[in-house]
């Protein structure tokens, strides 16, 4: 069937008529993969959560805590390259962050859980599970 319409539309264009077809990036592939920027996520100390997101632009990128979802505010800001910052981070602000991308009908979402302690201890507290 895709060979046929390959050829129809081949033959339509050389006859000169509009051809119409279908956005192939509909069904793009979407990737995300999570990152924490801060190596010890500590209270008082800015909170940065990279999300990198593969596919073609337009892809739509929605931040989740504790499946919440997630918008800037005067405390958290979310970038335009899909990045959480906290400037002044607090207890309230562990959690599980999710980034979720979405595009046509693929999807993919990655999730860190992130725990702030008052100071530094036995080393970074965080799981990475992307989905």
């Amino acid at each position: 069937m895709a060979v046929f319409s390959l050829v129809w539309y081949f033959v339509l264009s050389f006859l000169g008529l509009t051809v119409h077809h279908e956005n192939s990036d509909a069904n793009a592939f979407v990737s995300t993969r999570i990152s924490l920027a801060t190596e010890y996520p500590t209270v008082g100390e800015p909170l940065q959560i990279d999300c990198y997101v593969r596919g073609p632009s337009g892809v739509q990128v929605t931040w989740y805590k504790d499946d919440q979802t997630l918008n800037s505010n005067n405390h958290i800001k979310i970038m335009s390259n899909h990045t959480v910052f906290i400037a002044k981070a607090q207890v309230e602000d562990s959690g599980n962050y999710k980034c979720s991308a979405k595009y046509g009908n693929s999807q993919s979402s990655s999730s860190i859980y992130i725990s702030l302690d008052n100071e530094y201890s036995d080393g970074p507290r965080r799981k990475d599970h992307v989905m």
